[in-house]
């Protein structure tokens, strides 16, 4: 198919007449290309003249080329091609090869959009009409040559004649017959010169052969031409070959490859090059074929297309020679964006699409343009309860539950389809445990003191109806309730205590066991005061207060005189006391001992004092929690002195068992009485 050419210079009309045509100094002819261009490839360029009258071909301009170089400029889209014809040249008989020069008058201009364009593709040339004709003339005069003169006498032209007077050695249907002598010049013997001239070798393309040729001319002895002959076959022929493929490249177009090809052979013993690669315009093609296999696709992110590519290639010889490398071919796909993942609160309540681009082929499959990356929009989360048994997520350890709820979002890249980002989660609303003891069963352990209340574990959910949400059924756990505690009660000797207890339901339960005690006894320190609070769970106690002793009486003395005299009483022991709950006596002293009375010689005996006495108290008491309470301890009264003619002093309270001296015999002195022992408290509770 001819490339597409933009005309710069107008299409001419074509002339009839080569005279006419050339009659003014400049004009335009129209030539053909014989060669392929590659745009921006090609520099120089070969075209034969086309369409010229029968005058034309006369003087040689059918067989006449033109020879030129190009340069080329951008210009958008397009090239420009500036062609300067520089030469002319003719092929002497298609073996050799004649130039002449041209100026720069010879020119073309051309526009094209595509990248090769394709013989025979007619162009126009500006050319000089002057310098075109000495041009040609000068190369016609290039392919005049002489073959020397041959004289020949009469035997010589006999020998040449056949028969019937034709020329021998006709070597093909080409072959005419060569002239016949002039008869006058034969019979006069007049000598004539017959001179052969050797011919440009005749090349039959169609045959593949080559053929010699000659003509035969006549020349008298004055060495006038008295004829020409014509160029003939001498009937010598060599046989020539025509070969396809290297050294010779193909021509590839749009849609189709021509094999080159050359004509050699060996002509009068020289290997020649007759046809140096030609272009088969009309046999051998092979088709130009497109594949996509090993191509890969051309992406442009910023049209949001891609386009398929595909290469060109032929196959020679069963093998695949590629035209071109992988290019576009305009199929276009446009590309879709899907999310790949989401990155969850990169701000508070957002997501951003991780997201890649992709073209689904004409066989449906996906091919990757762009991989996963971060995009710039970010979508809002939404949240939505969970429902069911996934609705709640409950810790029993720390009596609460929580809302669980699922991360939604409007999918921008897919018509705002709801897309869920994750399941059931735990959201920040939270449920503190409930208990409920309806219908539930209850047990007594009175050797813990508790009763065991089964419950029910619930939530209350003011969104649901009912809002009372059971979480488990009947099951003991943080329901232990303790029994009430009632009056504490007292034995009798206050070495036992009774406490009352009241369970859950209404009843009763008791239980046994010793009291807990608490003395007090005299110190000199703080004269026997002390204070003391009732302890927790207290409310009634079992006080004894003892008296300090009274002291001892002193012993009495008797004396051989009429007169004697008794001991004196010993001292009163100090009150004991539990506050003003509860008070001892004082501990009475113990008497004197009596005088004595003589007897046995004259001897006398006094009498012993008396012991000193103690004060004992006991009673239950009510009392509070944490009441504070002032004891008190008597101390023990001094003891009493004896005699007061012959006695000793009595002992000091505290220290004896407040019994009375007495006097043994005569002259010996009365003793005094012991001092009372201390008193003391007792509490029991």
């Amino acid at each position: 198919m001819k490339s597409k050419i933009i005309l710069l210079l107008l299409t001419f009309a074509l002339v009839t007449n080569i005279y006419a045509e050339l009659k003014n100094n400049k004009t335009t002819l129209k030539v053909e290309l014989t060669n392929v261009l590659q745009i921006n490839q090609t520099k120089e360029i070969k075209a034969k003249f086309t369409d010229l009258a029968d005058e034309a071909r006369a003087i040689g301009i059918k067989n006449i080329y033109l020879t030129g170089k190009i340069s080329y400029k951008k210009n958008g889209n397009y090239s420009n091609l500036d062609i300067i014809w520089s030469g002319l040249e003719n092929n002497s008989g298609l073996s050799k090869i004649n130039q002449v020069v041209l100026s720069e008058s010879f020119y073309s201009k051309l526009t094209t959009d595509d990248q090769q364009i394709l013989p025979p593709q007619n162009i126009s040339v500006k050319v000089d009409k002057d310098i075109l004709m000495q041009a040609v003339n000068a190369l016609n005069e290039k392919n005049r040559f002489k073959a020397p003169a041959i004289k020949l006498d009469k035997k010589t032209i006999a020998a040449l004649k056949t028969k019937d007077g034709n020329s021998s050695g006709a070597g093909n249907t080409n072959q005419q017959e060569l002239p016949q002598l002039n008869k006058v010049a034969e019979e006069k013997d007049e000598t004539v010169n017959i001179t052969e001239v050797a011919c440009p070798i005749r090349y039959s393309i169609d045959d593949l052969k080559a053929y010699e040729q000659k003509s035969i001319n006549t020349v008298d002895s004055n060495g006038n031409t008295l004829s020409v002959g014509a160029c003939l076959d001498s009937g010598v022929s060599y046989k020539l070959s025509k070969t396809y493929g290297a050294p010779c490249t193909p021509l590839v177009s749009a849609n189709k490859v021509y094999q080159s090809y050359r004509i050699t052979g060996v002509v009068a013993g020289d290997d020649k090059i007759i046809r140096d690669c030609q272009i088969d315009l009309v046999e051998n093609t092979i088709p130009v074929q497109t594949t996509t296999d090993q191509c890969n696709y051309e992406h442009h992110l910023d049209l949001n297309l891609s386009y398929q590519t595909e290469r060109k290639f032929y196959k020679l010889n069963d093998e695949i020679v590629n035209i071109s490398q992988c290019e576009s071919n305009k199929k276009v796909y446009q590309h879709k964006e899907v999310v790949c993942s989401y990155d969850l609160e990169v701000s508070p309540g957002f997501a951003v699409p991780q997201t890649k681009l992709y073209i689904t082929l004409d066989d449906g499959t996906e091919s990757i343009v762009r991989g996963c990356m971060a995009h710039s929009t970010q979508i809002p989360l939404i949240k939505k309860d969970c429902v069911g048994a996934e609705r709640y997520s409950h810790d029993f350890n720390a009596s609460i539950s929580y809302l669980e709820q699922e991360t939604w979002i409007e999918n921008p890249f897919d018509s705002n389809k709801e897309v869920k980002l994750n399941g059931c989660q735990i959201s920040a609303t939270t449920y503190p445990h409930l208990q409920q003891a309806s219908n539930c069963a209850r047990s007594f352990e009175d050797h813990n003191l508790l009763t065991r209340q089964a419950m029910k574990t619930y939530i209350d959910d003011s969104t649901q109806t009912p809002s009372e949400i059971f979480i488990s059924e009947c099951s003991n756990g943080f329901n232990d309730i303790p029994y009430a505690i009632g009056a504490v009660t007292l034995s009798n000797d206050g070495n036992t205590k009774t406490r009352n207890y009241t369970r859950s339901d209404g009843t009763n339960h008791q239980t046994t066991e010793p009291t807990e005690s608490k003395s007090f006894v005299h110190s000199d320190d703080n004269f026997g005061i002390y204070t003391w609070t009732v302890p927790a769970d207290v409310t009634s106690i079992y006080a004894t207060v003892t008296s300090g002793q009274g002291g001892g009486g002193g012993g009495g003395t008797g004396s051989t005189a009429l007169t004697s005299y008794p001991g004196s009483n010993g001292k009163n022991g100090g009150i004991s006391s539990v506050g003003s709950l509860l008070l001892s006596n004082e501990g009475n002293g113990g008497n004197g001992g009596s005088k004595g009375d003589g007897y046995n010689d004259n001897v006398y005996d006094g009498g012993n004092g008396g012991f000193g006495l103690i004060s004992i108290k006991s009673k239950y008491i009510t009392v509070t929690l944490g009441q504070s309470i002032t004891i008190t301890v008597g101390n023990g009264g001094n003891g009493g002195n004896g005699s007061y003619w012959r006695g000793t002093a009595g002992g000091i309270g505290g220290t004896g068992n407040g019994s009375g001296g007495h006097r043994e015999k005569a002259n010996v002195n009365a003793q005094g009485g012991a001092g009372g022992a201390h008193g003391s408290v007792m509490i029991k509770y």
